[in-house]
């Protein structure tokens, strides 16, 4: 998977803070230790490799909606959940509904996720599950 190079530049950027910020709890690590995977636009989720944990990012455009992580056992979470409203308390469907001025203002529960899955961008950083920073 190719990114586009405006997108390559800007998740450079964030794996650099990323990094940055991990080193405040006395760990370092490598853009190495870091797998990148840019879904783009659309996207179709997959599940949460085994051995893995992750960060993933939903973008509208250049506006980043959602920053969120999982531990290796948190597959529902990174696979579906941010899809569908009902699917838990707190999700991206949700609040993208709950918003009265965004973008979602006329679409139904039942086609958010399609809705999402075909505007948004989405870029997950894995990485190896016993790598000491807590996710």
């Amino acid at each position: 998977m190719q990114a586009q190079q405006t997108s390559l530049v800007s998740i450079e950027d964030a794996i650099s803070r990323f990094i940055k910020a991990i080193a405040l709890t006395g760990v370092a690590i490598s853009p190495n230790n870091i797998e990148v995977r840019d879904w783009g636009c659309p996207h179709e989720p997959t599940k949460l490799p085994d051995g893995k944990m992750a960060v993933y990012i939903f973008r509208l455009g250049d506006d980043v909606l959602k920053i969120g992580k999982v531990g290796p056992n948190s597959n529902a979470r990174f696979h579906t959940q941010h899809y569908f409203p009902k699917s838990s308390q707190s999700n991206l469907a949700k609040s993208l509904l709950a918003d009265k001025s965004g973008p979602c203002l006329e679409i139904s529960e039942e086609k958010i996720g399609t809705w999402m899955k075909q505007r948004l961008h989405r870029i997950d950083l894995l990485i190896d599950k016993n790598f000491p920073i807590g996710i």
